[in-house]
């Protein structure tokens, strides 16, 4: 089945299915990536990140080989990061990875932590330029200044929030 979806910049549609990935594109037929191309697992998240395709999986973060072809097929274990990904977020030229283990920050080929709690759901709103984090703490807020810095914690919100949408026409509020 389909576990996760992202338009890129080019309009293409990326697909992360059980076992492999699929780029829908514009003008041309279906690409799948599959486990020849490098990634293991099953997909949960999809990101470009600089220029290059991040997948989150099961068994790690694997990233797109760097080429001069306009798009590489192959992909490769991202800096030896082997914990379960449970979603992607691109903000503030960072990627940030949520795990059962925590909520990782990605940038200069290394990875760093930013919460040791389990999570479920990250986004950033780009209209307020805040962070929303849920999983085992409830709801947490980032704002970045050089670094991620904890803005504050929701405690009125106990339940596990899998997902936060921003309605964009109701001058961003966050659903």
């Amino acid at each position: 089945g389909v576990l996760s979806l992202l338009q890129d910049y080019q309009g293409n549609i990326w697909a992360g299915l059980d076992n492999g990935i699929v780029q829908i594109r514009d003008s041309s037929p279906v690409s799948v990536y599959g486990p020849e191309s490098g990634i293991t697992g099953n997909i949960s998240a999809i990101q470009r990140f600089e220029g290059r395709l991040f997948v989150g999986t099961t068994e790690g973060l694997f990233v797109q080989k760097e080429s001069n072809l306009i798009s590489s097929t192959s992909f490769e274990l991202f800096s030896d990061f082997k914990r379960e990904i449970r979603v992607l977020s691109a903000a503030e030229g960072t990627l940030l990875a949520g795990t059962q283990y925590g909520l990782f920050e990605i940038r200069n080929n290394a990875s760093h932590l930013l919460d040791r709690n389990s999570i479920s759901s990250v986004y950033y709103s780009e209209s307020s330029r805040i962070l929303f984090v849920s999983g085992g703490m409830g709801l947490r807020l980032y704002i970045y200044s050089g670094m991620w810095k904890k803005l504050m914690d929701i405690p009125e919100i106990t339940e596990n929030v899998i997902r936060i949408q921003e309605d964009l026409q109701s001058h961003g509020k966050v659903l």
